[in-house]
């Protein structure tokens, strides 16, 4: 993280350019793709351009990658109707910190 947030060295990718495409962690049910291309574009911007990655395509590869396992593990809570602090639960259990539910 770059200033406030941190003091880390910004390690620009090789190639800055937008993504072209919503990637598959990115497609949210219920949101148009329009916001979900508004916020993939501010992640990369935000957060992306500095994370020492390739290009976009690998910058999103590893953020649904590394995603994967929580968000699995919040649709099932999802579906079985837990709540929040249920949920927080479940993905402890599973080895995914929570730190705060805001609850």
């Amino acid at each position: 993280q770059e200033s406030p947030y941190g003091n880390s060295q910004c390690i620009a990718p090789d190639n800055s350019a937008d993504a072209t495409s919503l990637f598959p962690c990115y497609n949210t049910p219920g949101e148009t793709k329009d916001d979900a291309l508004w916020f993939q574009d501010h992640e990369w911007d935000k957060h992306g351009k500095c994370a020492g990655v390739k290009d976009v395509t690998d910058f999103f590869t590893q953020v649904c990658s590394l995603s994967a396992g929580p968000l699995k593990i919040m649709d099932a809570a999802r579906a079985s109707d837990m709540d929040l602090v249920d949920t927080a639960n479940q993905l402890q259990r599973s080895g995914y910190c929570v730190w705060n539910t805001m609850s």
